[in-house]
């Protein structure tokens, strides 16, 4: 079942009284994971990547980047087979760079992080990033589908 398959959810708001103790219990969470993903050592790895945020269309359509040592090799759409644009900066979208947004988001003024991590390979399989009182600021990521290669 899904819900079994779920690690742990961390939900964290900078605004609420103790902010720098959430943020970082949220990075030290984040700093933990990282390491069981590394301690695995895959650096040849599939996955399909979908944001939801107030982006063009193209940003929100769900991505199937392929990895190899640990550098992004291919981009493209789930959908249609298309190749990814370089505008859309997908080409950098690696597990390790997922790590980096989340933790880059708790740096911020406001700043509300909710995380899933997968419980086989410690990465992150869902992020929602929002801001307090910023419209529109919102992204949430989805990783799915992954296969190790």
């Amino acid at each position: 079942m899904r819900l079994a398959r779920l690690a742990s959810v961390i939900i964290v708001s900078a605004s609420l009284a103790g902010c720098d103790n959430a943020m970082d219990n949220i990075r030290d969470q984040l700093a933990d994971r990282q390491r069981s993903w590394q301690r695995l050592g895959i650096n040849d790895y599939s996955f399909v990547l979908q944001e939801i945020c107030f982006c063009s269309p193209d940003s929100t359509e769900p991505w199937r980047i392929t990895v190899r040592q640990n550098q992004v090799v291919s981009v493209v759409s789930v959908t249609d087979g298309h190749a990814a644009s370089p505008s859309l900066n997908l080409n950098v979208r690696t597990i390790d760079w997922l790590f980096g947004r989340i933790r880059g988001h708790t740096n911020g003024k406001g700043a509300i992080v909710e995380v899933d991590f997968d419980p086989e390979f410690s990465f992150p399989s869902r992020a929602r990033l929002d801001t307090q009182n910023v419209l529109d600021g919102a992204s949430t990521f989805t990783v799915a589908e992954f296969r190790r290669e």
